[in-house]
């Protein structure tokens, strides 16, 4: 049976289509990559700026700080896996149902990165434009890219004579701006994160753990284990992170009683069929188990506690995506942010200033291949 999460994607994907379709006389199309831009919006930052000139100015001062110790930390991460053979960085893709990418490709639930690319994208190019302004760079347009119904990006297009001509200061501003803003939004959805548990936390707690099913010819399996598991022998399990604390400590042939909400079972444990040293009892399929704190009573709802685990993960992601790029982005390293700003640094202070970047640029080309690839390949063959 095909998964409602399939099934979304296809509709995502069939209203994309659609829309292109609609709007294709405004739309450039070159293999495969679609590009649509707009210019509403505009005159809405140019209000901003208006009553807002000098907080921003200082604002923008103050990214220029922060984006810079982020470049040496994106470095950083390269040398650290280099020195440790853990790749630091990898390649993003959404991906449906159980199928997961091999290597350096980092797979996420698609409606998760479709969410995350739209929060990221929009903050980061958002904060580009309204810097642009700042700077008395005209914006011509912004759009975003798709790869024929994905969507993989966005931009804004300032006038390029302009934005060459912009002063030392007004550049950096406008190149880190991007960045800094991921950093923010990552900052706000931690703040958020932290909340949502503790709002979780209040009225709810995890109780014990549901038996799904059990193995054929497992120890559980031939006593009929089954309920949801509340203790084991005298401890006592109220979530799947108790039970594997308890399963590690056990030794193969021991015995142990599990209470459930159905009855205790008495069982001897046997060593796992891939490696007989370690304890096994069979039991799978496990869930945590809540009960309400507070003005409920009784157990929750599964799709209560599916609807918080959705939300938790989704601010993960959306950390993860808002702090990978933002830092990413300020790797010295052309056509990023970072290598944009590291450029105009170089080329106020030194005469070599091309040979200093290429070189640079050569060295972070080198990390990132390394992290992305060549780290995979060598702990495959160690």
């Amino acid at each position: 049976m095909i998964s409602l999460e399939i099934v979304a994607t296809i509709v995502f994907f069939g209203v994309v289509g659609s829309l292109i379709l609609l709007d294709r006389k405004n739309i450039q199309f070159q293999y495969g990559i679609v590009l649509r831009r707009w210019t509403y919006g505009i005159k809405a930052i140019d209000a901003i700026i208006k009553k807002n000139e000098k907080f921003l100015k200082n604002v923008g001062d103050a990214s220029v700080v922060i984006c810079l110790a982020a470049s040496i930390v994106s470095v950083g991460f390269l040398f650290f896996g280099l020195i440790k053979l853990q790749p630091s960085l990898g390649i993003v893709l959404p991906t449906v149902g159980e199928f997961r990418y091999p290597g350096p490709v980092i797979s996420v639930p698609f409606w998760y990165w479709i969410v995350c690319v739209f929060v990221v994208l929009t903050a980061h190019e958002s904060m580009h434009a309204l810097f642009a302004r700042l700077a008395k760079v005209p914006i011509r347009n912004y759009g975003i890219v798709t790869f024929l119904v994905l969507p993989i990006g966005a931009f804004v297009d300032p006038d390029a004579k302009k934005l060459k001509s912009s002063g030392f200061k007004e550049k950096l501003r406008i190149y880190a701006a991007g960045s800094f803003s991921n950093f923010i939004v990552g900052f706000l959805v931690y703040l958020i994160a932290l909340g949502s548990l503790a709002l979780a936390n209040m009225f709810i707690e995890s109780v014990g753990v549901k038996i799904g099913s059990t193995i054929p010819g497992t120890p559980a399996y031939n006593a009929s284990v089954s309920g949801i598991l509340y203790k084991i022998d005298e401890t006592n399990i109220t979530s799947i992170s108790d039970l594997s604390n308890f399963l590690e400590n056990l030794t193969v042939g021991k015995e142990i009683t599990l209470y459930t909400d159905e009855g205790e079972f008495k069982l001897k444990t046997v060593g796992r069929p891939e490696n007989q040293t370690l304890p096994f009892i069979g039991i799978s399929n496990l869930t945590n188990v809540y009960k309400y704190k507070l003005f409920f009573s009784g157990y929750v709802p599964s799709f209560v506690v599916s609807g918080i685990q959705t939300w938790l993960n989704l601010l993960f992601w959306l950390l993860i995506f808002n702090i990978g790029v933002g830092i990413f982005n300020m790797l010295p390293i052309r056509p990023l942010d970072g290598g944009l700003m590291y450029e105009e640094i170089f080329k106020k202070k030194f005469a070599q200033h091309r040979i200093i970047m290429r070189v640079l640029e050569g060295i972070i080309l080198v990390l990132i291949i390394f992290n992305l690839f060549v780290i995979y390949a060598v702990r495959f063959f160690i």
